[in-house]
């Protein structure tokens, strides 16, 4: 799951700065309303932890295989027979502290999503309260006038209804609506709530913080340059007027809403915009969309698959046996990374002069705790050999078909040829 929430991490990231940069490489050279649909892609990306597919150049390659370190070499001494064997260098502490980053992140995603829900009902509550409907042959939806508002708005998802301000001039009313049912047309009921959702799903990252707000400072742009575009360009300074007048007013904000005005920090990038229209050029439009699909294939699919089949993976586990002064080295083959895929189970039987016997087990809170690394070196210290009169290593993976192939090899007799590993038995 770590691994995961890592990988989304980094390629939502990626998504929304590559957005970012081909933002302001387009600036003034295509239409708002065409610049906010490349928010789209990080939208969705940020949307969908899953990578369906696989590509070697997916950016998925970029994030980690593993979030724990992995160390040079891993020694466990028989601690079943010695007290005094110095403590493994495990990093199951490691694994310990990586596996509370989803609990972390899922704690803060129903925080999130809480604050979302209960101020988006709270004041939907007392919007419903305090509204009156209004007559407007001009309005396809529902018209409503309450005075807890201060900003024009629309509202709902599956029944959106506009919403205005008390004391609105009937000479402001041509431009509200028309820039209400251009969200309208835009969808951004469903837009806005996805965006909260996303918001909600990456609340640790400033970046996402960031463009999500610049997203709806576009759809703003959008929508103005929609409903000019029913009005006519003559009506341009008169709609400028009324986004001044509007933007004087002060009132609740929400985010499952698509307001006139928004924050007050936009306002002046809005009548500038109005002022400075885009000098639309098709080449700009061609490279954005070259630039949206050659990028979602990167942004969407899978890392490539490097996985070994299990057959070759117990095979290099077992030509990598070796014996040292000391004790048997084993490594882990790269290509079945994911920790749980490993199970290892070394145990055995060691025989005193005085007749007493007791099992000894290696490497158990590794395989327990399934914190095995590719690439990664252990030893079993065998200081008193001579005592074992067993011991033995089981190593299963699954065949990918619901079944397990396994490996079991006598170590004993692999210390006493210390050149090759013994004959190995297998079974699927």
């Amino acid at each position: 799951m770590t691994i995961v929430l890592l990988r989304w991490a980094l390629v939502s990231t990626l998504a929304m700065a590559a957005v970012l940069a081909l933002r302001g490489l387009t600036k003034n050279r295509i239409s708002f309303r065409t610049r906010y649909v490349l928010w789209l892609l990080p939208l969705l990306r940020m949307l969908v932890p899953l990578f369906p597919g696989a590509s070697p150049a997916s950016a998925a390659n970029l994030a980690p295989l593993s979030p724990l370190p992995s160390a040079k070499t891993a020694l466990e001494g028989p601690a079943s027979l010695h007290t005094w064997a110095a403590p493994t260098p495990s990093p199951a502490e490691s694994a310990a502290l990586f596996s509370w980053i989803p609990v972390l992140w899922a704690a803060g995603v129903a925080v999130a999503l809480f604050c979302l829900l209960a101020s988006n009902l709270l004041f939907q509550s007392r919007l419903t309260a305090s509204r009156r409907p209004l007559q407007e042959s001009s309005c396809p939806l529902p018209l409503y006038e309450a005075p807890t508002l201060a900003s024009p708005l629309l509202l709902g998802l599956f029944r959106p209804a506009v919403y205005l301000p008390l004391g609105l001039e009937e000479k402001d009313k041509l431009y509200v609506l028309a820039h209400e049912l251009a969200h309208w047309r835009h969808g951004d009921p469903l837009w806005s709530l996805l965006r909260g959702l996303a918001l909600a799903l990456h609340w640790y990252n400033p970046l996402a913080w960031f463009c999500l707000s610049l997203s709806r400072l576009d759809g703003e742009l959008a929508c103005d340059e929609g409903a000019l575009a029913k009005l006519g360009s003559d009506k341009r300074l008169e709609y400028g007027r009324t986004l001044t007048d509007l933007a004087d007013r002060q009132g609740e904000r929400q985010m499952g809403g698509s307001a006139m005005t928004g924050k007050k920090a936009w306002l002046t990038l809005r009548v500038q915009a109005l002022i400075c229209q885009p000098q639309k050029r098709p080449s700009a439009l061609l490279c954005s969309a070259a630039a949206l699909i050659l990028s979602a294939p990167l942004l969407f699919l899978g890392p490539r698959q490097t996985q070994s089949p299990p057959q070759q993976a117990l095979e290099q586990l077992e030509q990598s046996l070796s014996y040292q002064a000391g004790g048997v080295t084993f490594t882990l083959p790269e290509g079945y990374q994911s920790p749980e895929d490993w199970n290892i189970h070394i145990a055995g039987r060691a025989v005193y002069p005085d007749g007493f016997s007791r099992s000894v087990h290696f490497f158990d809170s590794q395989n327990q705790a399934h914190t095995w690394q590719a690439g990664q070196r252990y030893m079993i210290a065998m200081d008193e050999l001579s005592n074992c009169v067993e011991l033995t290593m089981d190593i299963e993976l699954p065949d990918g078909q619901g079944g397990q192939c396994r490996l079991s090899i006598d170590l004993l007799a692999l210390s006493a040829n210390k050149t090759k590993p013994a004959a190995a038995t297998r079974g699927l």
